[in-house]
């Protein structure tokens, strides 16, 4: 959906795969490509968390520690390649008690600002600002972005209730606020927004 905010010259190709991990992520082919298309004056936008962060999965689970190294690891790759790395923290998880938005990330939510700061790249919160959004949204209405779907949907026959995962209403809106951070933040990528 980010392609919508950027000028039409400005080539946007999505490398990311559901359900995966910094530690996964490197096992599959896409992180093979990745490797092999980055040009130089690319921007690269890396975002994990959501899946590192479940340890009791020693597949895609990660500690603290190691997710730091596995991102570090993504950003001296697009560096060695003259590309621009930008970081992104976790979106917000939909999970609401007595009304209040709750923080399903803990520390794994922090790791990418703190080490962009290290390493000198940017870096999106998207934890924060996904916070923002669902908050000021509240309990009933976030529900609109997010896969919510009743019996009968041709993917999902028997009906879905993620909170996780976006539906295009919630990607469109997650994207108006990666927009708006590299506007905000005076990111070089933001020189191709419309």
């Amino acid at each position: 959906q980010l392609q919508n905010y950027l000028i039409d010259n400005a080539n946007i190709v999505n490398l990311a795969l559901s359900g995966r991990s910094s530690k996964s992520f490197t096992e599959e082919g896409n992180y093979q490509e990745l490797k092999s298309q980055i040009a130089e004056g690319d921007y690269v936008i890396i975002g994990f968390g959501h899946n590192d962060e479940k340890v009791d999965k020693p597949n895609v689970g990660v500690t603290l520690e190691q997710f730091e190294a596995n991102l570090r690891e993504y950003v001296e790759l697009v560096k060695a390649k003259n590309a621009f790395p930008i970081l992104l923290t976790p979106i917000a998880r939909r999970k609401f008690d007595e009304g209040k938005l709750q923080d399903t990330h803990g520390d794994y939510g922090n790791i990418a600002c703190a080490l962009a700061q290290k390493v000198k790249v940017p870096c999106i919160d998207m934890r924060k600002v996904s916070n923002e959004l669902l908050s000021e949204l509240g309990e009933e209405s976030s529900k609109k972005l997010f896969l919510h779907l009743e019996n009968g949907h041709v993917n999902y026959p028997e009906g879905v209730t993620d909170n996780t995962h976006l539906n295009e209403v919630g990607a469109k809106r997650i994207a108006e606020l990666v927009a708006r951070e590299l506007k905000t933040q005076k990111i070089a990528l933001s020189s191709y927004l419309k």
